[in-house]
């Protein structure tokens, strides 16, 4: 079903949709995201990841309520937590285990991305958010191993920040400032506080949203590195579309795809399962410049879930769009003219000499309102 049908229903789903897509936001982010088959193990690390994630922010959240920032407060409400506050202790672990886990589990994820080649195109901004996030992480994970004050944290902290001081020129005067004091202080310990617990977080959430809008956007690989399911190239007894330039999905779960022909172009039909139902359009076979279905190439088609229909515009030359029953491929209408000289006898509104209209330049999932009937 089209989203914008989502905001005729009654009561209070009806009413969300009209002033928020939550409908249209659940199908594209999660019922409805395609994803190969043969997905296996590997595969859930990037998962369990972003479960990992919430964990620690829940945990660190009730932590906050119970820590005291300061060189004298800061080891003893670390000891009240575990010893004073009931489940404190539990909460404590699953924090600082939590960490641990973080990076068994996202050291994973990456070896996959290695093993099975998603740095590459076109994946390479989906890497670069992934080493961000990778980065991020391992900021939040130094800062929050001094906030517990003992030995190990403070010695952790020296050697650290000190790594800075071999960066020429620049190298003591960064150290000072990211201590901000001569030396490990209370007011290191302030600034890595507030990092740790608000401005990192941050950064490690909104770099988590484009990592995961990147992945929504090229999908993700599989193991053998290549699309399970995809049209185009020569087919039994006609040419299919050898570049698909526009897709649409019915309200059936069928695939409408426009695409490239030698010199003519076809709209073509599919189920789920990739079988071959209906085609719309000649297959490389001209019948005449004044064929409603005579396309040129490139073709591009969108489903209108309301009317039932398929509107089809296509290539440079013809410049006309088409509209075709779903069920039974149909001509029923069109706009624009047919072939490079138009016949007048070919019932039209006019021809288009430029881009089509906004509404048919299609991408995935374009839907025509009832005004562009």
């Amino acid at each position: 079903m089209a989203p914008a049908d989502q905001t005729t229903k009654p009561g209070f789903w009806g009413w969300l949709n009209k002033r928020f897509p939550a409908e249209s936001l659940l199908r594209e982010q999660l019922l409805e995201y395609y994803a190969p088959k043969n997905f296996n193990i590997w595969y859930f690390f990037g998962s369990l990841a972003l479960v990992v994630l919430v964990i620690q922010l829940l945990s660190g959240i009730f932590l906050t309520m119970f820590y005291k920032v300061g060189e004298t407060t800061a080891f003893d409400s670390i000891e009240f937590i575990r010893r004073e506050i009931e489940y404190g202790w539990l909460i404590q672990y699953i924090h600082s285990t939590g960490a641990s886990a973080f990076f068994v589990v996202v050291y994973l994820h990456m070896f996959r991305a290695l093993l099975y080649g998603s740095y590459k195109a076109p994946r390479e901004l989906l890497w670069i958010f992934g080493m961000l996030i990778y980065m991020a992480l391992m900021a939040e994970a130094f800062m929050g191993y001094v906030l517990p004050w003992g030995n190990m944290s403070y010695w952790g902290a020296q050697v650290i920040v000190n790594l800075f001081s071999t960066i020429p020129v620049f190298g003591p005067g960064l150290v000072e400032w990211i201590r901000g004091d001569y030396g490990i202080a209370d007011a290191t310990l302030n600034r890595f506080f507030a990092l740790h617990v608000v401005a990192v977080p941050l950064a490690i959430i909104l770099l988590v949203t484009l990592h995961l809008v990147a992945l929504r956007q090229v999908g993700s690989n599989n193991p053998d590195g290549k699309f399970l399911k995809g049209w185009g190239g020569p087919g039994p007894g006609y040419e299919w579309p050898q570049n698909e330039h526009g897709l649409s999905i019915d309200s059936k779960g069928n695939f409408w795809i426009g695409g490239n022909g030698k010199g003519d172009a076809q709209v073509l039909k599919f189920n789920k399962e990739g079988k071959f139902l209906l085609q719309i359009g000649h297959s490389g076979k001209s019948n005449g410049s004044n064929d409603p279905e005579n396309f040129a190439s490139p073709t591009k088609a969108v489903y209108y879930a309301k009317t039932n229909e398929v509107f089809v515009s296509d290539g440079y030359i013809n410049r006309r769009i088409a509209v075709f029953d779903a069920d039974t491929g149909q001509y029923k209408r069109h706009w624009g003219a047919y072939g490079k000289k138009p016949d007048d006898s070919v019932p039209r509104t006019r021809s288009f000499d430029g881009a089509f209209p906004d509404q048919f330049n299609l991408m995935h999932d374009v839907q025509i309102s009832n005004d562009d009937l």
